[in-house]
Parts: C-alpha cells; sequence; structure tokens
C-alpha cells in the first residue's frame, strides 16, 4: 500500500497495520543521540518539495541522502569545542573560588593574629599591675620581706643608734668625720702598719705619700684612711686633729685639704732674694752648703728649675771654690756636689804643699860620762 494514499474510513485490518506500519516509521524518524539537529540545506529542501508533489509525504525510512547530508553536516570536531570551553571555564571558576577561600583564610589567621596580640598586650598590662601590686604587698607584708632587706634594717637602726650615741658625748671627744665611718670593717688578714708621726715639721706632701704607701690595701677606700690618718699624727698635729669641729670632714679628701692647708701656711716661704742672698758659711763646706741651700729652695712658692737652682747655688760658692766652677756646665746637685768634694780635696792639697817642709829636730843624747876607775 502506497504511503500517503487515502484510505475509506470504513477499512478494517488492513487499515490498523498500515497506520501502525507508518506510526513505526515515524518513530524511527529520531535523530542518533549525541547529534545536534541540523537544518537541512536549501538544495535538500526543494529536491523534498519537489518530491513531495509525487509522494505526497516524505518518508526518511528510505531517504539515504539526508541521512549522509546529517552525517556530513554534524562531524565531531566542531561538537568538542564548546565541550573544553565549559571545562576552561568551569577550571576558571574553581580557581577564582579557591583563591577566594584562601583570601578569607588570611583574613581570618590576621584577625586572629591581631586578636592573640591584643590579649598579650592586656596580659603583660595586667603581669605589670600583678607585679606593682605584689611589691607593694611584699614591702608592706613583714613575712614576704627577704632577709638582705631585714639585714638592711638592721645596720640601719644599728647605724642611728650610734649616731645617737656619738652626738649625744658632747662632753667628750668627738671626731671630726661621721660615725658610720667607724662602721666600716678593715680587709681579712690585715694588719696596720707602723706609721711615721708628724709632728708639725717636715713635708707634708712627703708624710701624707708615705702614709698612702703604709696603707696598702686600704689606700682606695677614704673611710678606712679616715680612721687610721690620725695614727700619724703628734705633737702640734695632733692636737689640730683633735680641735676639728664635729662633722666638718665628710670625705678623705677633705681631711688631706685641711691638713696641707693648716700646716702649710704656717711654714716659712723663701724667696728668690733670699735664695740668691745665701751664702757659703767660712768653716762650712761646700757639701753641707750645697744640702743646706736645696732643702731651702724647696720652701719657694715659685717654681725653678734644676738647671737655674744648680746655677744660682754655684755662684752662692766661697770665692775659691766658684773660681774652680766657672766654664762648667749646668750639672745636677748630684754631680756639683761629687765636683766640689774633689775640689776640696785638691784644695787641701794645694794647701798642705804650699807649707814650708821644717826638718824635724833629733834630740842629741847626752855624752856618755866619763867612767873613772879607783
Amino acid at each position: 500500500m502506497l504511503v500517503g494514499v487515502t484510505v475509506p474510513a470504513n477499512s478494517t485490518g488492513d487499515e490498523s497495520s498500515t497506520s501502525t506500519h507508518f506510526k513505526r516509521k515515524k518513530a524511527r524518524k529520531n535523530v542518533v543521540p549525541g547529534h545536534r539537529p541540523m537544518a537541512r540545506s536549501f538544495r535538500n529542501s526543494h529536491n523534498e518539495i519537489h518530491d513531495s508533489s509525487y509522494s505526497g509525504s516524505r518518508n526518511p525510512l528510505y531517504d539515504a541522502t539526508t541521512s549522509n547530508e546529517v552525517a556530513e553536516s554534524n562531524p565531531r570536531e566542531p561538537h568538542q569545542a564548546p565541550v573544553e570551553q565549559v571545562l576552561a571555564t568551569n577550571e576558571t571558576r574553581s580557581l577564582e573560588e579557591r583563591l577566594a577561600q584562601l583570601t578569607a583564610a588570611l583574613q581570618q589567621k590576621e584577625d586572629e593574629l591581631a586578636a592573640l596580640r591584643t590579649q598579650l598586650a592586656n596580659r603583660t598590662g595586667r603581669e605589670n599591675e600583678g607585679h606593682a601590686t605584689s611589691q607593694a604587698a611584699h614591702q608592706a607584708s613583714p613575712s614576704s620581706i627577704s632577709l638582705e632587706a631585714i639585714q638592711q634594717m638592721i645596720n640601719e637602726g644599728v647605724k642611728a643608734q650610734y649616731m645617737q650615741t656619738h652626738y649625744s658625748m658632747r662632753l667628750g671627744y668627738v671626731k671630726p668625720y661621721p660615725p658610720d665611718v667607724d662602721l666600716v670593717p678593715f680587709p681579712n688578714n690585715y694588719r696596720q702598719p707602723q706609721f711615721s708621726k708628724f709632728n708639725g715639721t717636715g713635708s707634708l706632701h712627703e708624710h701624707v705619700a708615705h702614709f698612702l704607701a703604709a696603707c696598702q690595701d686600704t689606700a682606695n677606700n677614704g673611710e678606712l684612711l679616715l680612721r687610721q690618718f690620725v695614727q700619724t699624727l703628734s705633737g702640734p698635729a695632733f692636737t689640730w686633729h683633735s680641735k676639728l669641729a664635729p662633722g666638718s670632714i665628710k670625705t678623705w679628701e677633705q681631711m688631706q685639704d685641711s691638713f696641707l692647708e693648716h700646716f702649710y701656711s704656717t711654714q716659712r716661704t723663701v724667696g728668690i732674694t733670699e735664695l740668691t742672698q745665701t751664702e757659703q758659711r767660712g768653716n762650712e763646706k761646700a757639701t753641707d752648703f750645697i744640702n743646706r741651700w736645696r732643702n731651702l729652695s724647696l720652701h719657694c712658692p715659685q717654681p725653678i728649675t734644676e738647671q737655674e737652682a744648680v746655677r744660682m747655688c754655684m755662684n752662692n760658692l766661697n770665692p775659691d771654690m766658684a773660681v774652680y766652677l766657672q766654664g762648667v756646665p749646668a750639672l745636677t746637685f748630684e754631680e756639683l756636689a761629687s765636683k766640689v768634694t774633689d775640689i776640696e780635696n785638691y784644695m787641701q792639697f794645694v794647701i798642705r804643699r804650699s807649707k814650708p817642709y821644717s826638718k824635724p829636730i833629733e834630740k842629741s843624747n847626752p855624752p856618755d860620762k866619763a867612767t873613772f876607775k879607783p
């Protein structure tokens, strides 16, 4: 039976089979899975119109050209491009999502770090406050006082009591330095040396130098120097020390300055004029005069070089001695003393030779008495 032929409505079994066959063929017209329906070309559409004028309708079951054209017009390569684009788009979206997640995680970590810093600052502030409170409580509570603090409190109490007792003894002797100086202990195994005594005469600077040298290990301790210095004084010097006002001397430097100022003022100063007028005595040896003149020059406040002092001393020798020293270059006092000693020995030798030689008179024996025989 031809497709598209109209059959009367009163037909029975053949009609049902034909319609069933026709419907089955229409079901096969479905497109193969995986292929996208493509529009027919203009040429195929024209042929289908031309064929439909004869057959009444087009049966795709017997149309081989249409399937071929569909296969040719739907190649596999153009179908893969959109899939790759979709995959690339998905990957980009996934990367963006991961980047957003990492950014959010980083921001969260920064927030946590800031919170930790704030917490640490608050904790430090609380610890400082707690430390200050504990210190106040430590100072306030007697049970928490350390042994060093207790020892210091005891020392201060003893010191205050000693000072009170020290200054309350107005009728007796009061030392010029503070009473806490006597509380400073001497070093272990320290033996106090035998100091040279100063009675108000002699060199002050030499006495202080001898005192510091004798103190040895205690020479760098001002309190111990104050305690020992009084043992080097005697006579007028000790009287001066005993009359110092209580509390007038605070340090060793003040004691040293007061000592030098007081006794230096009592010493006689010598000027240049007196040194130039000090000459050798008639019966005085040259070496004795040099020592006397040199010791006298030490009391001169004006600075004099050794060469100038030696030249002044040479000019004040006896004229007989000065003659032999003319043209002699500048010497030291030691060289001058040795030179004048040689000159004196030579002068004595000349004097001895200049005396006339007298032959000693020999005592003659008395003549023998003649003996007479009876």
